[in-house]
């Protein structure tokens, strides 16, 4: 009788450890994951792209805020569940949601929530395929939880994202990762499209051959672009010439030795003495898919006429310095001389597309202004900081690595002499020509193929 009643004490303790344990695991599951009365998690949260054109496009119909001080929660409505990929972006700090074959209807959206910390959710439509939110907080951020969950009587989907706050380290790593991910990704697509032109024993497929025999590899192409012109002469010297003329002839002359090389295809913005906008500079540079943007001008500080020296500026919304700042303001001048106003390019929710682009190539232009520096600087005079950021309104190409080249003072009459000598703007413009022709030759430089 003893060894029994053993026996059925330890079947009861199994069964109640058992139902313990499941109730712990269903309390923990509801925590994560309840949004509403009732839902049900979807085991898949990211489903593959729907292909299928007979079925219809989910519909988002409403978007709602839970915040607090240190979390939001944000829960959309879908009437099915879609492939979902997002990212951060900072300066502002920005979540972004991407909602493939889903179309928006949310002028009817009211959300009587607390936003916590977050400032504002924009949305749009990137294409017809394509739904884009945009989400921006006040603080840096985490993204601690993502999933889909279903209203258990299967109306519809819900797209639960907790959002917590971190630290600017922390949320910096996670855009550093991101960029990384990226350049695998395109180094695996790279490689997937040599692959596709070999066959099984590693030779190249006959198609491919025949290809590389009539359609060589394009050269590199690089825009010079003199700045001013026309009505606007830009600064002067004290004997009166004028920087548009300076910087027209040493671009030609640049130009003239890189065509010399047979290695790239030059594009100058103005061969004469034309006024440009700058919107119009830097469409000409993106018409022609170029692979690199180089503006080349000349200083003037007359606040203090023994400033000298080159300087290479790449674009940034904050200046190094009061000085770059206002060298920058300046230049930015041009159409405001013509009577033309600068407007400002997409709205926040298509402009994301930009903001990813335009961190790689700003990293590309920081390190064509480094190469410059190091190459250049046992053969010209270069200004106590030679390397500058700032915000030129001609930097502004997304998608092409570019720079500013300041030649020198004019406002300095030693500066003022060389730049307008023959001699020197002959020299300087072949040892500049070798420096971007080396700069083409490093293989950590990943521009346009």
């Amino acid at each position: 009788m003893a060894i029994f009643r053993r026996i059925i004490q330890n079947a009861l303790r199994t069964v109640f450890a058992r139902m313990f344990l499941l109730a712990i695991l269903m309390v923990s599951a509801g925590l994560a994951t309840k949004v509403g009365a009732q839902t049900i998690v979807e085991k898949q949260a990211n489903p593959p792209l729907v292909n299928d054109l007979s079925i219809p496009k989910a519909r988002l119909s409403a978007l709602h805020v839970v915040g607090a001080e240190e979390t939001v929660r944000l829960v959309l409505d879908v009437s099915r569940a879609v492939d979902v990929k997002s990212f951060v972006l900072s300066a502002p700090y920005r979540f972004v949601i991407d909602l493939a074959d889903t179309e928006l209807d949310l002028k009817n959206n009211r959300n009587n929530g607390s936003p916590g910390f977050l400032k504002k959710v924009s949305f749009g439509t990137i294409d017809n395929n394509l739904s884009r939110l945009v989400v921006e907080a006040g603080v840096p951020f985490a993204i601690e939880n993502q999933f889909f969950v279903s209203e258990s009587n299967g109306q519809g989907k819900r797209l639960v994202i907790d959002l917590v706050k971190s630290t600017d380290e922390a949320f910096r790593l996670v855009i550093a990762q991101q960029d990384e991910e990226r350049r695998l990704t395109q180094k695996e697509a790279e490689q997937t499209q040599q692959a596709l032109k070999q066959d099984a024993k590693g030779n190249k497929t006959e198609r491919a051959a025949k290809e590389d025999q009539t359609q060589p590899l394009r050269k590199k192409r690089i825009v010079i672009d003199p700045g001013h012109g026309g009505k606007d002469g830009g600064s002067r010297t004290l004997k009166g010439v004028l920087e548009k003329d300076i910087v027209l002839s040493f671009s030609k002359k640049l130009a003239q030795n890189l065509r010399e090389t047979g290695e790239f295809e030059v594009i100058m913005t103005r061969e004469d003495d034309v006024f440009l906008r700058l919107g119009e500079r830097v469409r000409i540079a993106r018409e022609h898919e170029t692979d690199l943007f180089v503006s080349i001008h000349a200083d003037s500080f007359p606040n203090d006429r023994r400033v000298r020296g080159t300087a290479i500026y790449t674009i940034s919304e904050q200046a190094s310095d009061a000085m770059a700042a206002s060298i920058a303001e300046q230049q930015n001048k041009s159409d405001a001389i013509a009577g033309h106003e600068i407007i400002n390019g997409p709205d926040e929710v298509v402009d994301i597309l930009f903001d990813l682009t335009r961190r790689e190539t700003s990293n590309l232009s920081i390190l064509f202004a480094r190469h410059f520096f190091n190459s250049m600087q046992a053969q010209i005079r270069f200004f106590k900081k030679p390397l500058q950021r700032a915000s030129f309104t001609v930097l502004r190409v997304p998608d092409i690595p570019s720079v500013l080249i300041e030649l020198g003072f004019l406002s300095n009459s030693q500066d003022a002499e060389l730049l307008s000598s023959d001699e020197w703007k002959e020299e300087s413009a072949v040892k500049m020509a070798k420096t971007i022709a080396d700069y083409f030759e490093k293989p950590i430089i990943g521009l346009n193929q």
